[in-house]
């Protein structure tokens, strides 16, 4: 039996870069993108966010329904000022979550998520957890929880001394709730001394709860035609604190996404293979 092979090529969106007007200053963006499924008209969609960084930032979304193989329209997102560039998304409960950032009135930079119901295509935020510092001061991450029902939010915080540093992992125990935000654990930097401690960079939940992160050791880094590097590897962290080497070295440029094992077939109506 042959492997059944199905793509799906896009058409040219409708907001091209190259069409914008930019003659008055050196065009500056950042794209990020969203996939998820419609469960209410058996749909998949993808999001197209283009962030014009020229004088005051703005964001213009297109949407892309496989049903009728069309970009809907442009439209404006209000309320922030830019997209957090490659970061992945967290699809959950129908709703797809990015990391964004607005200006707030001290001039500081803030992080919040920014949602998107794949049904009603709407816009939406879910604020960060009140002790969560500026943007200057931390890496954030949004994944998905481990049992697929909330999102997580995976904060790398950088003080002066490298030891010191520590990755917060955040749950949201009730989703849509800001005040069911809990702290499921916090790892340190690991390593003989302070010159080579490493703090995980932490990418995804595992069905068993255990966290999927990655470790970037530069003293042992060599690149492979520049984007492959010994120095990356995988490690999966129990929360108690046990690791355990998934004996992987990464790219330099990669995501790691949960997905459900099953197999839709893109051509066809109301059919799932599992």
């Amino acid at each position: 039996m042959q492997p059944y092979d199905k793509k799906v090529t896009l058409p040219v969106p409708n907001f091209l870069i190259e069409n914008y007007d930019h003659t008055r200053s050196p065009l500056k963006y950042n794209v990020s993108f969203g996939f998820g499924y419609d469960a209410e008209t058996n749909d998949y969609k993808v999001v197209r966010l283009v962030t014009l960084l020229n004088g005051a930032s703005h964001i213009v979304a297109e949407v892309y329904s496989l049903a009728t193989g069309l970009w809907n329209p442009r439209r404006r997102v209000n309320g922030m000022t830019e997209m957090e560039a490659c970061t992945p998304q967290a699809f959950v409960n129908g709703i797809l979550h990015w990391l964004a950032i607005y200006e707030a009135e001290d001039g500081n930079s803030y992080y919040f998520i920014l949602t998107f119901d794949v049904h009603t295509e709407s816009f939406s935020k879910l604020m960060m957890p009140e002790i969560v510092p500026s943007r200057t001061s931390t890496k954030l991450q949004v994944s998905v929880s481990s049992d697929g029902k909330s999102i997580a939010l995976f904060s790398r915080n950088f003080v002066d001394t490298v030891v010191d540093r520590f990755l917060d992992i955040w749950i949201m125990q009730e989703y849509g709730v800001h005040e069911s935000w809990t702290i499921w654990t916090t790892l340190r930097a690991i390593g003989p001394s302070e010159s080579r401690s490493l703090l995980p960079k932490a990418l995804c939940f595992r069905v068993n709860g255990e966290i999927v992160s990655e470790i970037f050791d530069d003293n042992v880094c060599r690149w492979f035609w520049h984007l492959y590097c010994v120095g990356h590897r995988l490690y999966s962290i129990h929360p108690s604190g046990w690791w355990r080497n998934l004996e992987y070295s990464v790219f330099r440029y990669y995501t790691v996404n949960s997905y459900k094992e099953s197999l839709v077939l893109l051509d066809m109506d109301n059919v799932v293979s599992y």
